[in-house]
């Protein structure tokens, strides 16, 4: 079976999406240095190498950055290990450090560090590296005297330097060094409760949910009033995360009925509320947040999305009428408005709003949903002029291929195969490297015969991304169902289930190709266990087929009658159902 492409209402979309976004809430690890291939290869060198002459420090200097520019970081540290030591120029400092930091030579990295260090003039960035560089190499104490200068140096200032390292360590790449550096400076030279309260933090982060639990149950009483809320809502994450969904609610619960309670805390909730499927006590919270905080624009966006899910059109539309007023989210503001005209079948003043949806992140949705208005109310030729007015009009490539890609999707939904294919040719070649496009084109070109294509397109997917199981799925079902390279169909097929066992469509694929082989047992199991995770036509027309190879012609004959009730004009099943006819 082919995996099938669904295209969501984009409030749905943005419901639990953009409540992450309005709350800062980082869920994405983002290396401050960016990842090295090697763990340590010896200690950091003790010993001086020679001076060099001041020719050949130029030398040395100038065949770096020569071969750092040709992506040759590893050859570009060894020049600049001539010149390091004794080097009184800071950019020269920084620039061997972070190119080291992307090498192996995680030992000549440190030492670059140390070098900035000592002539950064009491810099925080120079640590930072050698602080992250040392946890890598597992020099932990050291990491975490590193750490504990930064906070020093922080502390000077009017910032939170807690906080800091905290955000620090927590966007680190190699988590359980991080972790252990972490721990290490906070029992060592913070280990007060509040600098406990920031290693249950960086616990949660790293996933270590008992261990969370376990430090925040022992801060119990100790914590700073201003603390002990942030406190309760780290437990109940992690009690979320472990499972224990009433226990982590409850929490919850209690924190946002205090009297005072922190917007961030109210965020936390309101995404608690929304995993559980609880729209309404989620707007709750996010109305709260907005009237403390009328300026917060995402929190409104967020609030707009969620009562469009909910119908509450009326609130939607008063919210969204604010909203347009905002530059940065104006286009936005008139897609909600698009959709609550629809929802009221006002399909002009919904298209009128669609089309004031500008270039950007919601341009291309309003778009497709014109296209599919205008089929609705006139017909696939206007809807399909409409398209081709664009291109005419159009003087991007970007803009073409957005149209033809478009259109190409619309006749899918209408069944016009041959257009959707000219469509996706045309398309193709603006933009031959696109690989979700090329996967459509593929599918699209084996449904009208066009199989070397969609095969030569297939191949160069699997080329670019060879565990790509969608695109080994698509390739080894159309070989097994339009040629007789049965062989090549099953190693395809194998390896996307081998990555995916628990996708519905691969496993269907999977079964069909056991039946396609005569082991009808494993075939019946297979497509049984993929039609239980979606009840999908094909799916079913495909078990319906084992089920009468083995004689279960009644079995076959209701799930056959259930299946027609559900979708009366799948080509599929009226095909199996003329088969059983004639049995």
């Amino acid at each position: 079976m082919l995996k099938r492409l669904i295209v969501r209402n984009l409030s749905l979309l943005l419901t639990v999406s953009v409540i992450a976004v309005s709350g800062g809430c980082k869920d994405v690890d983002i290396p401050l240095i960016s990842e090295s291939n090697a763990a340590a290869l010896e200690p950091v060198r003790k010993k001086s190498l020679p001076k060099v002459s001041p020719n050949n420090h130029m030398y040395h200097v100038l065949a770096a950055e020569m071969h750092r520019l040709q992506g040759d970081d590893a050859m570009a540290t060894l020049h600049y290990e001539q010149v390091i030591e004794g080097n009184q120029d800071v950019a020269l400092a920084r620039v061997a450090t972070e190119t080291a930091a992307q090498t192996e030579y995680l030992d000549k990295a440190i030492y670059s560090a140390e070098q900035w260090v000592k002539i950064g003039d009491d810099q925080i960035e120079p640590r930072q590296y050698l602080a992250l560089l040392l946890l890598r190499d597992k020099q932990f104490d050291r990491a975490a005297n590193e750490l504990n200068e930064i906070h020093k140096l922080i502390s000077d200032g009017e910032f939170d330097a807690l906080s800091f390292l905290t955000s620090l360590i927590s966007l680190e790449s190699h988590q359980d060094s991080a972790f252990k550096a972490f721990e290490i400076y906070i029992n060592k030279y913070n280990n007060t409760p509040v600098g406990q309260l920031k290693l249950a933090s960086i616990a949660l982060d790293h996933r270590n949910f008992d261990d969370v639990i376990a430090r925040i149950n022992n801060l119990q009483g100790k914590l700073p009033a201003e603390f002990a809320e942030e406190a309760r809502v780290l437990k109940s994450k992690a009690l979320y995360k472990q499972g224990n969904k009433k226990e982590s609610m409850q929490v919850m619960q209690d924190v946002v009925s205090a009297s005072k309670v922190d917007n961030g805390s109210r965020l936390e909730y309101a995404r608690l509320l929304m995993l559980n499927d609880d729209r309404a006590g989620a707007i709750q919270q996010l109305e709260a947040i907005y009237a403390n905080t009328p300026e917060n624009f995402e929190v409104l966006k967020s609030l707009i999305a969620l009562y469009i899910s909910e119908n509450r059109y009326v609130e939607a539309e008063k919210q969204a009428k604010k909203l347009v007023q905002q530059g940065a989210y104006k286009s936005l503001a008139h897609h909600f408005l698009a959709e609550i005209h629809e929802s009221r079948n006002e399909m002009d003043e919904a298209l009128h709003e669609y089309g004031e949806v500008n270039a950007g992140e919601y341009f291309s949705s309003a778009q497709r949903r014109i296209s599919e208005l205008l089929v609705d109310q006139y017909s696939l030729d206007v809807a399909k002029d409409w398209l081709n007015t664009k291109r005419e009009s159009s003087n991007s490539e970007d803009i073409d291929f957005l149209y033809w890609r478009l259109e190409a999707e619309l006749l899918i939904k209408y069944k016009d195969d041959k257009g959707a294919f000219i469509a996706f040719k045309n398309a193709h070649k603006i933009d031959p490297d696109n690989a979700r496009l090329n996967y459509q084109y593929a599918i699209i070109a084996q449904s009208v015969d066009e199989i070397e294509l969609a095969e030569q397109l297939l191949q160069e997917i699997l080329r670019l991304d060879s565990d790509n199981a969608a695109a080994l799925n698509a390739i080894g079902f159309m070989l097994l169902e339009k040629t007789d390279r049965l062989a090549e169909a099953s190693a395809y097929i194998e390896k996307a289930h081998k990555i995916m066992p628990n996708d519905a469509a691969i496993t269907d694929s999977m079964g069909w190709l056991q039946f396609r082989k005569g082991n009808f047992k494993e075939a019946e199991a297979l497509l049984s266990s993929a039609y239980e995770k979606t009840e999908d036509p094909e799916i079913a027309s495909h078990l319906i087929e084992v089920l009468v190879s083995q004689g279960q012609t009644k079995q076959a004959k209701e799930l056959l009658a259930r299946m027609m009730e559900q979708y009366p004009d799948d080509e599929r099943l009226k095909h199996i159902k003329k088969k059983i006819i004639d049995i």
